[in-house]
């Protein structure tokens, strides 16, 4: 500390002054207003936090704080920007009308932006698999875990599959991270006897027939997918509900416009995104 911290007295002060060639004694001794005071002290803060990357949280509070006093310090504003990105805090930067007209900022409020948009993409994906919905309804009393309803498939809509246990053939057109049943229906069916239980995936199957309208809600476990070259048409009065065409080289079922936005990451979506590949022999429905 400056002289140990000692309080210097008036005269002393304007004896200080007048050696560091300061002529406005009245003004200088004016008491510091508690803004200025205040923002001195964010400052301080400030170049302490900048110099420790655990502290980067801390740093962006007070850099908001700083601005509370000072909002048209661009330097501080853009470095908010900054620390704000890093930490995917991206509605500060967004929101900053301030920041939107600093000519040299634009570059940082695009980023921020573009990464904003990445982000609601992400989100929208999740919120429509149908496991992340039963999340979502499960609340913290729910009897399965949200590690349950998340787990990825083995299989997707669109593809052709056989019972193992009962030997039959049909195609996924809906599936869940886990049996979603209740629990009279999963007693019923003796679930939990299965060697994996109920915490694994379940298909709605449109199951092969003769005009008959017959659907199955079975375990991934009892499942096999068709390959390619086993995989043909299902006869199923219901397959042109939920599919627009069948590939006979991949051997899926082309999803409709519904699948595709409730499935959007399952492997036959993808054929729709990415385009049929030249040569495709599809058989419309």
């Amino acid at each position: 500390n400056f002289d140990g911290g000692r309080l210097l007295t008036r005269g002393e002060v304007v004896l200080l002054l007048q050696t560091m060639q300061v002529d406005d004694h009245a003004r200088a001794l004016e008491p510091t207003p508690p803004a200025h005071l205040f923002l001195r002290i964010c400052n301080n803060l400030i170049n302490v936090y900048k110099t420790a990357p655990s502290d980067t949280e801390r740093l962006l509070a007070t850099l908001t704080m700083g601005l509370a006093i000072q909002p048209h310090n661009y330097h501080m504003r853009k470095l908010r920007a900054r620390v704000a990105i890093v930490l995917h805090d991206l509605d500060v930067v967004t929101a900053d009308d301030l920041l939107a007209q600093d000519l040299e900022a634009r570059a940082i409020v695009g980023r921020a932006r573009e990464m904003k948009a990445l982000q609601l993409r992400e989100a929208e994906v999740q919120h429509r698999r149908p496991c992340s919905v039963a999340c979502q309804l499960a609340g913290p009393d729910a009897a399965t875990s949200a590690a349950d309803l998340l787990r990825d498939p083995a299989l997707h809509v669109g593809m052709v599959v056989l019972n193992t246990r009962y030997q039959y053939r049909g195609v996924v057109c809906e599936w869940d991270g886990s049996c979603q049943r209740d629990e009279d229906w999963i007693k019923r069916l003796q679930v939990d006897k299965l060697p994996r239980g109920r915490n694994q995936a379940f298909y709605t199957i449109l199951v092969e027939s003769n005009g008959n309208v017959l659907t199955s809600y079975t375990a991934e476990e009892d499942l096999r997918r068709l390959a390619p070259g086993e995989a043909s048409e299902v006869n199923h009065p219901e397959v042109g509900k939920y599919f627009r065409a069948f590939d006979p080289c991949s051997g899926y079922y082309i999803p409709n416009d519904y699948l595709i936005y409730r499935y959007p990451d399952d492997e036959p979506t993808t054929l729709v995104s990415k385009g049929f590949p030249s040569g495709m022999d599809l058989l419309h429905l």
